[in-house]
């Protein structure tokens, strides 16, 4: 009986030590090339340790746990935050965006989500939106002064987003050829649009909240909550999306 017992508590801790090792192990991971991360508790600050602080021109709101001032909310008109103008924040391929987002309404205009570079009349940097038809997308442009087809490549998924829902959204773009969504930690597949071969940058900041996607039209504001908004310079594997999702998630479960 003794031997049984012993056996048993063997092997809980073994599992628990296992579970301890494969958290430690992710939490590093997941700040290795960690760019920015905007938590959105109460402020804009960057928490990754290189202060790219964000300038916001948006209202602080409750995040999906319900806490006040711990989330943005964006009005669909002129809501922004600003990221800092650096070239740090302007890397080369692979790239990757991360965060909890909510939409008031889903119609391609209001549902453009941020991007690493707000140019004016021409599709460059890397962005993240939902289209018209609900789907969560991601996309590159050249940088050579249009807004249309040939100026960018991007992907979009297979699931139609609902408003008035929290999702969590991650994009990896490791190049033309490969990007990868994932919707509350699942591959969400999809379909590539767009001629672009290439990945350039203006000299405009990063803006989330905004995008300038039609050539000589307004800009394009994001209408709803957005919270907890991360960006690496590198191409998150599968496993460490899938550990940074489910973190997440257990989080809200146990807030709920």
């Amino acid at each position: 009986m003794f031997t049984i017992r012993l056996t048993n508590m063997t092997k809980l801790l073994t599992t628990f030590l296992a579970v301890l090792a494969t958290t430690f192990l992710y939490s590093q991971d997941l700040t290795t090339d960690l760019l920015v991360h905007y938590p959105f508790d109460g402020n804009a600050q960057d928490i990754s340790g290189n202060e790219f602080h964000g300038i916001p021109n948006a209202t602080l709101t409750q995040d999906r746990f319900g806490n006040a001032d711990s989330a943005y909310y964006f009005d669909g008109i002129d809501d922004f935050i600003d990221l800092p103008i650096s070239p740090v924040l302007k890397p080369q391929l692979p790239i990757t965006f991360s965060c909890w987002v909510k939409f008031d309404v889903i119609d391609g205009y209001k549902s453009v989500i941020a991007t690493n570079d707000f140019a004016t009349d021409s599709h460059s940097g890397a962005w993240i939106n939902v289209g018209t038809s609900g789907t969560f997308s991601v996309s590159i442009g050249n940088n050579t002064g249009n807004t249309s087809t040939p100026n960018r490549r991007g992907k979009s998924g297979t699931s139609n987003l609902l408003p008035n829902v929290w999702y969590h959204l991650v994009a990896v773009i490791n190049g033309p050829q490969d990007m990868v969504l994932y919707i509350d930690c699942r591959d969400d597949s999809g379909t590539y649009n767009g001629t672009a071969s290439y990945m350039a940058y203006s000299s405009a900041p990063g803006s989330i909240g905004r995008k300038d996607a039609y050539y000589g039209g307004p800009a394009s504001y994001f209408q709803g909550s957005l919270d907890d908004f991360r960006y690496w310079n590198r191409a998150l594997t599968q496993d460490e999306v899938e550990y940074l999702c489910q973190f997440d998630l257990d989080l809200e479960e146990n807030e709920l």
